[in-house]
C-alpha cells in the first residue's frame, strides 16, 4: 500500500502547489507526486488507464519532506563531497539505502540545483506513469542537450533520450513501430545470443581461481556496449573479445568517460 503521508509537490517550474486543490491529467506528467492510498485505490478502480481532475484534499509542504541537511549554494551535494558521508558520488548507491533506512520510502534531496524526489515504494512508481499522460515531462541531459544545440548542422532534434513532451511522443511513437513487433524483435536474437556467449566466455576468462569476479560492474558495461552495437549497427564492436582491438578498448573507455561525466554533471551544482 502506498504511504498514507501525502506530500507537497513541486512543478516543473519550482514552485510548491497550494495545499489542496485539483489537478487535471496534463499538470500529471508535469509534477513529482507522492500518492496516497486514496489515489491508488482510484487509479485501481479505473483499471491503471490513468486518473483524471483527481481530489487532493490534504497535502504537505514540500519543505516537511525529510532528506538531508540542504546548504546554501550546493544543496545536499555536501553529502557526496570529501568530507561528507558518502565521500564521493561513486557511493551514491550506498547513499540511497541508508537515507531510505534513515528516511523512510520517500525523501527529497537537492542536486544539481534541481529538487529530486525519491520513493522506493513500487506501487507509488507504478500510479505515477500510468498517470504522467501522452506527453510526459523527462528530465534532459543538460550537457548533451546543450551540445545537440549548438550544433544544429549535426543534430536535427533533442533525440530520444534527451526530448520531452510531444517532442519525445513523436520519437517513440516512430520506435514503438519497430520495437513493438515480435517479428522484428526475433531478427535481434541470433546478435544478443551471440554477445552473451561471448559475455560468459569472457567471464571464464577472467573470474578469479575462487569463481569471483574482480570487477562485475566493468564486465556489465562491456556486455551492454557489445549488446547495443550488435542490435544496431548489425555486428559487435568486440569489447568482449579475448584480445579487443584498439579501436574497441577506444569506444569502450570513451563511452565510459562520457557516461561518468554526464552523472557527475547532472548531480553536482553548476557554479
Amino acid at each position: 500500500m502506498a504511504n498514507k503521508w501525502m506530500i507537497g509537490v513541486l512543478s516543473a517550474t519550482g514552485k510548491i502547489v497550494p495545499k489542496g486543490g485539483k489537478f487535471s491529467s496534463p499538470q500529471l506528467g508535469l509534477l513529482f507526486r507522492h500518492f496516497s492510498a486514496n489515489l491508488e485505490s482510484q487509479a485501481a478502480a479505473t483499471g491503471n488507464a490513468g486518473v483524471k481532475n483527481i481530489e487532493m484534499p490534504i497535502l504537505k509542504d514540500l519543505r516537511e519532506m525529510p532528506g538531508p541537511r540542504v546548504l546554501p549554494g550546493v544543496g545536499t551535494e555536501w553529502v557526496y563531497y570529501p568530507l561528507g558521508p558518502y565521500t564521493s558520488i561513486d557511493n551514491y548507491h550506498i547513499a540511497k539505502i541508508e537515507m531510505r533506512e534513515k528516511y523512510g520510502p520517500i525523501y527529497k534531496e537537492k542536486l544539481g540545483g534541481h529538487w529530486v524526489v525519491n520513493t522506493s515504494n513500487i506501487k507509488d512508481i507504478e500510479i505515477m506513469y500510468w498517470n504522467e499522460g501522452q506527453y510526459p515531462q523527462r528530465t534532459a541531459n543538460q550537457a548533451t542537450t546543450y551540445y545537440r544545440r549548438s550544433c544544429p548542422e549535426i543534430y536535427k532534434n533533442l533525440g530520444l533520450l534527451n526530448s520531452s513532451g510531444e517532442e519525445w511522443y513523436i520519437h517513440r511513437n516512430m520506435l514503438n513501430k519497430t520495437i513493438l513487433k515480435s517479428n522484428n524483435m526475433n531478427i535481434m536474437v541470433p546478435s544478443v545470443s551471440e554477445t552473451a556467449d561471448a559475455w560468459v566466455s569472457y567471464i571464464k576468462r577472467n573470474r578469479t581461481p575462487n569463481s569471483a569476479i574482480p570487477d562485475i560492474q566493468m564486465t556489465l558495461k562491456r556486455f551492454g556496449l557489445d549488446a547495443v552495437s550488435s542490435t544496431m549497427f548489425g555486428e559487435r564492436i568486440g569489447t568482449l573479445d579475448e584480445t579487443p582491438s584498439q579501436h574497441a578498448e577506444e569506444y569502450f573507455y570513451t563511452a565510459i568517460n562520457l557516461t561518468e561525466a554526464e552523472h557527475e554533471f547532472t548531480l553536482k551544482t553548476k557554479w
